[in-house]
């Protein structure tokens, strides 16, 4: 899926992860989206806290969408999560 066919909003101080995205200089989802997927793949210390995506600066798949799930929650945007699997 390209960044530019996800829905672009305005990131307002509505929760725990918008205001540490804000706090990190992101201004909109896509800039959210572009600095996640930036992010180095790795295990965070707590796997079922996906707030240390941003703390540590690392996540796995889950990690980093469930941080990202969040945030559109928190901003009141509709969450569509895909999964794909790819075949030999």
């Amino acid at each position: 899926m390209k960044l530019c066919s996800l829905p672009n909003f305005k990131i307002d101080s509505m929760g725990k992860v918008s205001r540490e995205v804000l706090d990190l200089g992101l201004q909109d989802f896509h800039q959210v989206v572009k600095f996640v997927h930036e992010l180095p793949y790795g295990r965070t210390t707590d796997r079922s806290d996906y707030h240390l995506v941003l703390r540590e600066g690392k996540g796995t798949c889950s990690t980093k969408h469930a941080l990202l799930s969040a945030l559109c929650i928190e901003q009141k945007y509709t969450v569509l999560n895909y999964m794909q699997v790819f075949t030999k």
